[in-house]
């Protein structure tokens, strides 16, 4: 008789899975310490921190929320004032006939340095030199581009775009070249001794446009001062015309010519000389002398 083996139940293992708490929480912290990095080299990029929402099945949600940017704030360049009220004043209509854009609308022009230094630079600038606008001018890398006038122009610096004028950038001092002369290779030390030398060249040609303004100043003062001489040579020469035309009219009178001779007469005979010559004659026609204390003798007596 074969023994059938009874049914018995299935055997379970004794081992079981632990939870692996210390890895588990190992990892969750190490990827929150991750994300607060992260978050926090967000900010200083200038981007909007990821913010996480717990959902209700124990997940993490992600919403991007705005935040305000300070760091794109703070690089901003401001623009300088002397850009700015250089470019009001090219800008302004009223001060066409001193200072304009060309025609080109890339460049402007100073048509008139005597009275932009006498009028515009002292209400705008506070000093009235017209050599120290044009330093200003080059130090911010404007550049002279016609000989014959006084015409600057910049590649941000462009009618209607007043936007540009924060590409403008001061141009680095002399000091800072020199530095760069003893810290750089040789290539970048001969490149900075082209530019000081450029730098020299450009001071030396401001002080040659200074003495140019001076010398137009003298200039228009002497011709005023021409102008004015001029003026009252050509009313004296008008005046003299005048009097040999009226002379002329009444030397052909013949009525004129006779009342000048009747007063030519009247002055001889009314002058001291003529008057002694008339007492001298008369004396010797009644035989009267004239004694030393002025008074005439007679035979019979003296009377006054």
């Amino acid at each position: 008789m074969i023994m059938e083996p009874k049914d018995e139940p299935p055997k379970t293992t004794t081992s079981s899975i632990q939870p692996e708490t210390s890895s588990s929480s190992f990892s969750t912290a190490s990827v929150s310490n991750i994300d607060d990095s992260l978050m926090g080299f967000e900010f200083m990029a200038g981007k909007a921190p990821r913010t996480t929402v717990q959902s209700s099945s124990g997940g993490e949600a992600e919403n991007n929320i705005s935040v305000p940017q300070p760091i794109g704030w703070l690089q901003e360049i401001p623009i300088p004032p002397f850009l700015t009220k250089t470019f009001e004043l090219v800008d302004d209509p009223v001060l066409d006939p001193i200072i304009s854009w060309s025609s080109s609308g890339e460049s402007f022009v100073v048509w008139d340095p005597v009275e932009l230094s006498r009028v515009v630079l002292p209400r705008n600038f506070k000093h009235n030199n017209f050599s120290s606008f044009v330093r200003q001018l080059n130090t911010y890398g404007f550049r002279k581009i016609d000989t014959d006038r006084w015409e600057f122009a910049n590649e941000a610096f462009r009618r209607g775009k007043r936007h540009l004028l924060k590409n403008i950038q001061r141009r680095k001092s002399h000091q800072s070249q020199q530095i760069g002369i003893y810290t750089g290779p040789s290539t970048e030390a001969g490149r900075s001794g082209l530019d000081s030398e450029i730098e020299r060249l450009k001071t030396e040609r401001s002080t040659m446009m200074q003495e140019v303004v001076e010398l137009q100043q003298q200039h228009r003062g002497t011709m005023h001062h021409m102008e004015a001489v001029n003026e009252r040579l050509q009313s004296a020469e008008q005046r003299q015309k005048q009097m040999v035309s009226f002379l002329a009219k009444m030397l052909q009178n013949p009525a004129f010519l006779d009342l000048l001779k009747q007063k030519k007469e009247q002055r001889e005979i009314d002058s001291p000389r003529v008057r002694r010559k008339f007492v001298k004659q008369h004396q010797h026609e009644i035989g009267f002398p004239l004694t030393s204390y002025g008074y005439y003798t007679r035979s019979n007596g003296l009377r006054c």
